[in-house]
């Protein structure tokens, strides 16, 4: 059993709030924009903001959470930022356990983001978060580590890890 699965950032709840973002700059420039008293500061500023909005619209478009689990073991990449894909075989992993996310919840959020384990108080674990749908997310154990990947077949990601789990 191959498990592939594949996460936009752009089909979380966060995209629609950058689309409105871009919205109102859009509406700001049609309109004319801005009544002050130094208009070219004013509209470098306006460009600079525009410039910065634009990345991110950018940026939601194109990153995304890819997850493969094969006869080889359990793999993953977010580009643009983790392009190459993160490998570890199936002798690496110990545990896997089933995490329930939301967007304001404790493992919550959206993005790649360095957590803290908050939901023991224990402070900073260094453990790393690719979270691109609240719902559900899988924490991954490894002998020295974990990680968290969100998923959005839960079921299927919980099967073919028992497939896989058998010989260890």
């Amino acid at each position: 059993m191959v498990y592939n699965e594949i996460q936009p950032l752009k089909k979380t709840w966060a995209f629609p709030l950058v689309l409105l973002l871009q919205l109102g700059i859009g509406i700001l420039a049609v309109s004319g924009g801005f009544s002050a008293d130094q208009p070219v500061q004013a509209w470098i500023s306006f460009g600079l903001v525009l410039l910065l909005s634009g990345g991110l619209l950018l940026l939601f478009l194109h990153m995304r959470l890819e997850i493969r689990m094969d006869p080889s073991g359990l793999q993953f990449r977010s580009p643009p930022f983790v392009n190459s894909w993160r490998k570890y075989r199936w002798e690496e992993i110990t545990d896997m356990q089933l995490l329930s996310t939301g967007p304001f919840n404790w493992v919550g959020g959206t993005g790649l983001r360095l957590g803290g384990s908050l939901g023991i108080r224990r402070g900073w674990n260094g453990e790393w978060r690719y979270l691109f749908s609240s719902g559900n997310a899988v924490r991954v154990f490894l002998k020295d580590r974990s990680f968290v990947l969100s998923t959005r077949r839960t079921k299927e990601f919980m099967a073919a890890w028992e497939a896989w789990n058998v010989g260890n």
